[in-house]
């Protein structure tokens, strides 16, 4: 029987440990231009933002029905702000350029400015933090 093929598996290493995302690259490509805290996302554009971006920006998976917070894929505590705690801001959102909008203007406005890298945008929108409610909580409100 044949040995295990160590210069193939250390090639396959190599290139999964250069994947680069193009929802991180979106991500950082608008932490260039734009101040971004944490952000939200669908699952499958969270996921790959969050583990390849290179800026360490948080994209945490939210539900694409009002956009509210989606602990079960995450933890809770990435949401939710108590008092003055000030570490779980978020400002921006990360959407696909053929996602629907309608949803997502419903509950958070417009936003004040949109990156577009290759096939996605950054939606960026004034601080927000999330309440037990699980509704969005805009520190300032969106002039929108």
């Amino acid at each position: 029987h044949k040995a295990f093929p160590f210069e193939n598996f250390a090639k396959g290493l190599t290139s999964y440990s250069n994947y680069y995302s193009e929802q991180a690259q979106a991500v950082d490509f608008a932490k260039e231009k734009l101040n971004l805290k944490k952000g939200l996302a669908t699952y499958w554009n969270a996921k790959p933002a969050d583990l390849f971006n290179k800026s360490e920006t948080r994209v945490y998976t939210c539900l694409p029905s009002g956009y509210a917070d989606y602990y079960i894929v995450g933890n809770e505590q990435w949401f939710y702000s108590s008092g003055n705690d000030t570490s779980n801001l978020f400002n921006f959102i990360l959407l696909g350029i053929n996602e629907d909008t309608a949803t997502l203007y419903n509950y958070y406005g417009k936003p004040l400015e949109i990156v577009q890298f290759k096939s996605y945008n950054v939606l960026l929108y004034n601080d927000f933090i999330f309440k037990p409610s699980r509704a969005p909580f805009f520190v300032q409100q969106n002039k929108n």
